[in-house]
């Protein structure tokens, strides 16, 4: 039973980090072009819609972007460098 729960901890970790690794490059792609399109995403990353759709609601609590036409954009108005 020890060995499971270490195998089930180590799997976590693994889901966990290559998730905060996805939502670095998605937010990077932000960054890079203001615009990306879950569909896109999924497939780059080899993911579910659902999957990219949660990401994404993760970083839209940290930065400004909405959804439109099938894109999600960043609001770079609400941006200040200072």
């Amino acid at each position: 039973m020890m060995k499971q729960t270490a195998v089930n901890l180590h799997m976590l970790r693994i889901v966990e980090a290559n998730r905060i690794e996805r939502v670095l490059l998605i937010h990077k792609e932000f960054i890079e072009s203001g615009q990306v399109r879950t569909a896109d995403l999924a497939e780059r990353f080899n993911v579910s819609s659902v999957t990219i759709q949660k990401d994404l609601r993760a970083i839209q609590r940290v930065i400004p972007i909405y959804y439109d036409n099938y894109h999600w954009i960043l609001d770079d108005s609400t941006i200040s460098l200072y």
